[in-house]
């Protein structure tokens, strides 16, 4: 019997994005936000493209969330967890 379902190959993990949020978005992300607007973001770590993972830290390199990234959309950080255990994605 042959397998109707074909096995996916092992990828390595893709590099994640380092963004740093300005001070005066914390207590909207820190309070469930589900997004950040590009005026939110203090500086990017390396260049990304639209769908990559990034991760948002504070001024203080502490993690605030994860999620994607899209360098050319006015919501540059769309949130898919803020908590530290982070789901495989």
């Amino acid at each position: 019997m042959t397998n109707r379902f074909p096995q996916l190959e092992h990828r390595t993990e893709a590099p994640r994005i380092a963004v740093y949020v300005r001070r005066k978005a914390i207590p909207a992300v820190t309070s469930g936000h589900p997004w950040l607007f590009d005026d939110s973001i203090e500086k990017v770590g390396s260049a990304g493209k639209t769908g990559d993972i990034a991760v948002l830290f504070d001024n203080n390199r502490n993690f605030l969330a994860a999620g994607l990234y899209d360098p050319a959309s006015p919501v540059r950080f769309k949130i898919f967890s803020n908590s530290k255990k982070l789901p495989p994605v």
